[in-house]
């Protein structure tokens, strides 16, 4: 049985709603779910998991890091980065997130993502152009949705699985 690890965003648990309604729908589709609630006040580099070969790690907004901090020592995974903060200048993070955090999310920049999908909602398209670096492929933008795990999201993973 293929493993699906979920990584909620920055300050969420796999309690909330979103998260239950995307591990319901993995089970669904046969997998095994693991979810993964980070402690915030750490650095994200020192919370990446171990993954099983051939599984699927999910990642939503910052939760996306230690996704792809995870996925960088065991490439035979599949990646899904949804609404992932990443490769914010440091300008902006400062403030905003504990410093410790701050090194690990400049340090992505020296990921090579392959084998991965990475989805926005619609609204964050103009955030999109901001901070998202050029090189990394947008698989889609999720009509009607902003920085939320929404119906239309769900759908779309589904044909991923």
């Amino acid at each position: 049985m293929k493993t699906f690890y979920i990584i909620p965003g920055y300050t969420d648990t796999t309690r909330r709603k979103q998260y239950q309604d995307l591990a319901k729908l993995a089970e669904q589709k046969g997998y095994k779910v693991i979810k993964i609630n980070p402690d915030w006040n750490k650095s994200l580099s020192k919370q990446a998991i171990d993954v099983e070969d051939n599984s699927v790690i999910f990642g939503f907004s910052l939760g996306g890091i230690i996704a792809m901090i995870s996925w960088d020592k065991r490439k035979k995974s599949k990646l899904i980065l949804a609404s992932t903060t990443t490769h914010l200048c440091d300008n902006e993070l400062k403030g905003f997130l504990p410093k410790v955090m701050i090194k690990d999310i400049t340090n992505t920049k020296n990921i090579y993502l392959k084998n991965y999908m990475c989805f926005y909602g619609e609204f964050e398209r103009e955030d999109v152009k901001k901070y998202v670096p050029r090189n990394m492929k947008i698989t889609k933008y999720i009509p009607n949705t902003e920085h939320v795990i929404s119906k239309e999201y769900l759908k779309e993973i589904a044909k991923h699985l």
